[in-house]
């Protein structure tokens, strides 16, 4: 059975299925439980390359801690070879062409980055009450409108 869902249906299918779920933190305001997230996003590192699934020579204990008391998905198609195209299409749930990323954006300050207009993950998740935030690379443009802030 061929499902008619865009990628971009399903980021925003996630988005509303972690307001009715309700897992394991409490908000301040309603008392409801929702789902915290964690996503951790690398270049160049394969599913095998963390004790959670199944690489003990290299001990990632804080991951495998956070992957026992939680979901691990064990099956991820990234958007790209590269990083920038493969960040946006995390971000957007949509191809990178039609993020506007077709291949790495500039990583020098003052430079244009991802489109503005792009929906993210983070942006919906914000809407629905939660607080975002970033660490690490970003190589999705370097300008104040780009910026994960």
């Amino acid at each position: 059975m061929k499902s008619n869902q865009t990628r971009r249906d399903f980021i925003k299918s996630i988005a509303l299925a972690s307001l009715t779920c309700g897992l394991s933190c409490e908000t301040k305001t309603s008392g409801t439980k929702k789902p915290n997230f964690v996503v951790i996003f690398l270049d160049d590192s394969g599913w095998a390359d963390f004790t959670p699934f199944g690489k003990p020579a290299y001990p990632t204990p804080n991951v495998y801690r956070l992957a026992q008391g939680g979901c691990r998905f064990t099956q991820f198609y990234v958007g790209a070879p590269v990083c920038s195209p493969s960040r946006a299409a995390l971000l957007t749930g949509r191809y990178p062409q039609r993020a506007g990323v077709p291949g790495n954006m500039p990583s020098h300050p003052g430079r244009d980055g991802m489109p503005t207009d792009q929906v993210t993950i983070a942006e919906m998740m914000k809407m629905a009450g939660y607080a975002t935030g970033h660490v690490g690379k970003w190589h999705l443009g370097y300008t104040p409108e780009t910026m994960p802030n």
